[in-house]
Parts: structure tokens; C-alpha cells; sequence
């Protein structure tokens, strides 16, 4: 009796199991029979907004679920006439919910973009934003969360929000293009781009992550968005974004309102291993060739699309640590940035022609003004180095400035310790009418002399000893024309007791006495020592006068003056020797002339006539 018992259950749940794989098999079938084909077109229109058509009559399959196929679907603007639409794709896969297709509704949980291109244009702020649909869903939803807004800003209630399913969009090969001003002339933003954004709920969180051509260089994108629905209906909302390339790598974690004006507000990481190749992949104009070094920020990004800052920011400039505040203005015609930066150390001439190309001396320069960042913005920076280097100069304590604005480029070094003194320079670049104009001012007091000569590459004939040095110059940029072949100005230098090295003062007056030209290497074997020394000299198309250039040794006073012809580094100088107390008219005095080139001087002793008995 029991056996007979359990053989009749065992095929009551057998038949009750059966029952159920066929009601499960028959399922998408009698789904399919719910959906009018029209309809399809009619419900992704209602979802998304914009006006739906299709190339043809959709294709739906059944089997292991319910999937239509949309052939060239586009998607757009209500009433938009002849605007081009806002998304053709060439084809669309929607997967159905069979269970809501039994009831006749149409409930995509994934929908699938083969080959889509997508237009956008700029909007007031400059960022590319699509068109936005006359209505749908998705618009209305936002609407209601945009009235919950207005009733509490700091803390909106979605709950009488309908929570609808809204599910998974993937796209594979999408294109991204830009129209031109005035709809004219399109332009590719994004190319091969595949990805995947899922919003399982409208009133959830929301995530995409992709991968794209952009410029020609790999992209990764992934971002996150805690309530969706209240940051796009101008609510404040939690958002995480990140951007990961080989000229770039960025990354944000805070609070984003993307109502007028754009507001964030949280954690920013940025590194690029050549900021040269990173701003020519955004779209800067830099000067080719130019190596900038990499560059690293983090710190907290706070404001609006008007006006942003970076506090408490780390950056790491070329490898040079540093900190302080950054600041963007963006709502000017030429956006400004700004800031007060300390660095531990820093190369003071990549920094600067980073946003201005430098005059060069000895070769031609590489541009101009404009063709540096500080054509594109302005630029007010405060920087504090413990030691720095320009060119070959090292300095500590520096306190300097670089500010660029409409076409006026200055650097100025207000105060800084190098060569065992305090130094003060500057640099501006006046770019007007086409034309750049070049200032250099140094002003160096209790230096070591000879130390910065051998920097600048003069080697020969230096004073050996501390003093002071003014140098004021100006003159065209002009390439390829170097800055000092037409330069104009005034070079002044003091010097304290010192001595020059490789000059025999005795054998030099020796060797004049018995006429002829001589080498000064021929003379090459003592020190002059002296007690003061001073240089006055002006600049003028590249040639300096001489006016005074004075040695003052125990007894005697050594004098030059001349050119000095910056092109060909030629000399042409007449000097004396003479007693230190008497005057230029001392009978004993020797007068010479100075020829040749910097580095291969020659002497020529100017003897006076023979007496006649």
C-alpha cells in the first residue's frame, strides 16, 4: 500500500515538473504573441525621448529568451525638420522581459548598439552635451526629481519617483562627432568606442565603463553615480569618474552638481609622463620638441565651471616636489589660472617655457609668444624654491613669478641666492601686431664673478672676485634671429680686489716695448692681481661700447675701450697702462690696441715716435 502511495506522488510531481518546463518553454512564445511589432519602435521612443524609426520590420526571437532586432535604427529631436538625428545605429538588439511581455508591455533589460554614431554640439560652458528629447521616461523622471529638489535642496526625497527598471546599455564601434559652428562641418570626438552602461533603477545607481579612440591614443573610462536621477535634474550627488590613457591619467571621487553653473567638489589625481605630449593631445599648442617632463597632481578640486580650485594640491613638476593652491578662472575669453606654489626644487627654465617660448642668446629662438600656453591663457604664478636651477645657474631661496596675459609674457626672480650673493632678474616678452619684444634685466650684488661668468661660458680674461653686475637689455624676438645680435641696453659691473688669471702684467709691457703683434697668449704666464676694477658698457644692435673698463693694481691703472661686436665675438679695443697717481698723460704710460676674437686676443703696442736729436 505504501509503495503504491509513493509511486502515485512520485508521478503527480513528475507531471507537475513537466507541466512546469513546458509552461517555461511555452512562455516566450506566448509572450511573443503579446507584442504588436509596431510597438517596439513606439516604447523605445517613449523610454528615450526622441523620435524612433527603423530601417525595417524588427526581428524577434523567442528562444532561450525574447530578443528583438532593429534594423538602422535613428533616433531624433521631435520636430527637428532636416537637423541631422541625434543617433543612427545600424543596428539595435533589445532583450525583453518575458514575463512583462505576457501582459502585452514591452520592458527592455538590455540594449545592445552595433555600430551607432552619436551627435553632439557645445553648449554654453564649452562641454559637448547631446540634444536634449522633448520628453520620455527618462526625462520625466528627472523632472519629478528636479521639482523634489525645490522643495528640499540639501536633502531631495525620490521616493514617489516610479522605481522602473531600466537595465543595461552596451555599445560596440561607436563613433562620437562634434558639429561644427552653425551645423556645419562635423568632426570625430570618439572613435571605436565599446562599452557598457548599466542602471538597473532609475532612482539607483548608475555605472559605465568604456574603452575608446581618442586622438589616435587607447582610452579607459569608468565612472560611477550614486543618484543619478539628482544630478541630472541639478542636485547634488555622489560620483566617481576616472580617465586612463598613456599621455593621460585622471581621476575624481566627490560631489558633482551639473546644473548651471557646474559645480564639483572632491578628491583629484592627474599624472601624465610628458606633459609636452599631454597638452598636444588635449588640444594645446605647444612648441614641437620641447621636453616639459611629467607632471603629477593630487589634491581637493572645489568650484564651478566659472571659477575652480585645487587646494592642498601635491604636485610633482619634471620630478620636483611641490604644494600649495591652483586656481582656474574659465569665464573669461582667455581663461586664467593661478596660484601659489613651494617646491623643495625646480628647473626654472623648463617651467617657463612650458608657457612661453624663450629667447635664446647663442641660437635661434623657437617661436613665439603665442605659439606657448600663454597665447591660450593667462598665468599669475607665485613660486617659492629651496634650489633651483636655470640653465646652468644654481640658486637657493628663490621667490619668483611668471605672469602672461594678453600677449605680455614677464618672469621676474625678486630675490634668490647664487653664486655666493643675492640675485634679482627678470624676463618680459611683449608680443603685439605680430611682433615680440624681449627685456632682460640682472641685477647681482656680492657675487662671485668669475663663477658666474664661467656659467655664462666666458672663461677668459674674468675678473676672479666678488662685486656687483647690472645688465639691462632689450630688443626684438625675432626668429631665427638671436635675442643679442639685436639687443640694446646697458651692461655695468663693479668688482672688489681680485685677480685675473693668465696675464704677466710685467712681461705683457716688456713684450709691447718691442713693437709688433703679439698673442696674449705669449704673455699667458702670471696673475694680475689688482685692487679695483669696474666695467661700463652699452648695447646696441648686438655690439657692445666699451666706455670704461678699468683695473687698479698697487701702482699702476690698466684701461679699455672699444667694441665688442657680439657677431664674429670679434675685438677692437684700445688700451693703457699707466702709472695709478699720475694722469692719461703720463709720459710713461703704454698705449695698445686689442684685436682678434674673444677666445685668440692679439696685442699690437702703439710706441711712440722717436725723439729726434
Amino acid at each position: 500500500m505504501a509503495s503504491r502511495l509513493a509511486r502515485r506522488s512520485i508521478a503527480t510531481f513528475a507531471g507537475l515538473a513537466l507541466l512546469a518546463v513546458a509552461l517555461i518553454i511555452a512562455l516566450p512564445f506566448v509572450a511573443s504573441t503579446q507584442i504588436v511589432r509596431d510597438r517596439i519602435a513606439q516604447e523605445f521612443s517613449h523610454w528615450s525621448g526622441y523620435r524612433v524609426t527603423l530601417g525595417g520590420a524588427p526581428t524577434i526571437t523567442v528562444w532561450p529568451s525574447i530578443r528583438a532586432e532593429l534594423p538602422r535604427v535613428i533616433m531624433s529631436g521631435w520636430g527637428a525638420g532636416d537637423e541631422p538625428p541625434v543617433l543612427t545605429s545600424q543596428a539595435v538588439e533589445i532583450d525583453l522581459s518575458a514575463f512583462s511581455a505576457l501582459r502585452g508591455n514591452i520592458v527592455p533589460t538590455r540594449v545592445h548598439f552595433r555600430n551607432p554614431l552619436l551627435r553632439v554640439s557645445d553648449s554654453d560652458i564649452g562641454v559637448p552635451v547631446l540634444k536634449s528629447p522633448a520628453g520620455g521616461k527618462i526625462r520625466r523622471a528627472i523632472e519629478m526629481t528636479r521639482v523634489a529638489i525645490g522643495e528640499d535642496p540639501a536633502n531631495p526625497s525620490i521616493n514617489d519617483i516610479p522605481s522602473e527598471s531600466f537595465g543595461t546599455i552596451e555599445f560596440t564601434d561607436a563613433r562620437i562627432i562634434k558639429a561644427g559652428k552653425d551645423g556645419e562641418g562635423e568632426t570625430d570626438l570618439v572613435t571605436e568606442l565599446n562599452g557598457l552602461l548599466q542602471w538597473p533603477l532609475l532612482d539607483g545607481e548608475l555605472s559605465v565603463t568604456a574603452s575608446a579612440l581618442v586622438k589616435g591614443e587607447s582610452v579607459n573610462i569608468e565612472s560611477r553615480i550614486t543618484e543619478p536621477l539628482v544630478l541630472f535634474a541639478g542636485g547634488t550627488a555622489q560620483m566617481f569618474a576616472s580617465l586612463k590613457s598613456e599621455p593621460l591619467q585622471l581621476s575624481f571621487n566627490g560631489a558633482a552638481d551639473v546644473d548651471q553653473p557646474l559645480f564639483i567638489d572632491g578628491d583629484l589625481e592627474l599624472a601624465t609622463p610628458s606633459l609636452r605630449e599631454m597638452l598636444e593631445w588635449s588640444g594645446f599648442d605647444n612648441s614641437p620638441g620641447m621636453d616639459l617632463g611629467a607632471l603629477a597632481v593630487t589634491g581637493r578640486l572645489n568650484g564651478s565651471v566659472d571659477s575652480i580650485k585645487i587646494e592642498d594640491a601635491e604636485i610633482a613638476f619634471a620630478q620636483s616636489p611641490g604644494m600649495g593652491v591652483i586656481e582656474f578662472t574659465l569665464n573669461q575669453d582667455n581663461p586664467s589660472v593661478s596660484g601659489t606654489l613651494d617646491f623643495e626644487s625646480l628647473d626654472l627654465a623648463s617651467l617657463l617655457s612650458t608657457f612661453a617660448i624663450l629667447p635664446t642668446a647663442a641660437g635661434a629662438t623657437a617661436g613665439t609668444l603665442e605659439r606657448g600656453l600663454g597665447g591660450q591663457f593667462s598665468l599669475d604664478l607665485r613660486l617659492s624654491v629651496g634650489n633651483a636651477v636655470a640653465g646652468p645657474a644654481e640658486l637657493t631661496d628663490v621667490a619668483a613669478a611668471i605672469q602672461i596675459k594678453d600677449g605680455l609674457a614677464t618672469f621676474d626672480i625678486s630675490d634668490a641666492t647664487g653664486f655666493g650673493g643675492n640675485i634679482s632678474t627678470g624676463l618680459r616678452i611683449d608680443h603685439e601686431s605680430g611682433n615680440s619684444t624681449g627685456e632682460f634685466r640682472f641685477l647681482a650684488t656680492d657675487i662671485d664673478i668669475g663663477a658666474l661668468a664661467a656659467t655664462a661660458g666666458f672663461e677668459r680674461m674674468i675678473p676672479q672676485a666678488r662685486g656687483k653686475v647690472s645688465v639691462i637689455l632689450k630688443g626684438p624676438v625675432a626668429p631665427p634671429r638671436p635675442f643679442l645680435r639685436s639687443a640694446s641696453g646697458s651692461i655695468a659691473a663693479t668688482f672688489d680686489t681680485g685677480t685675473i688669471a693668465d696675464v704677466d702684467l710685467n712681461a705683457f709691457i716688456e713684450r709691447s716695448k718691442s713693437g709688433g703683434f703679439f698673442s696674449l697668449d705669449e704673455v699667458a704666464g702670471g696673475t694680475l692681481a689688482f685692487e679695483r676694477a669696474e666695467l661700463k658698457a652699452t648695447m646696441s644692435r648686438g655690439v657692445a661700447s666699451v666706455e670704461k673698463a678699468e683695473a687698479r693694481t698697487a701702482d699702476q691703472l690698466i684701461s679699455l675701450a672699444g667694441i665688442v661686436p657680439y657677431i664674429g665675438r670679434s675685438l677692437a679695443l684700445s688700451g693703457r697702462i699707466s702709472a695709478a697717481q699720475d694722469s692719461e698723460e703720463y709720459p710713461g704710460s703704454l698705449n695698445f690696441f686689442v684685436g682678434g676674437s674673444w677666445s685668440s686676443p692679439f696685442i699690437s703696442a702703439i710706441l711712440p715716435p722717436p725723439q729726434s736729436e
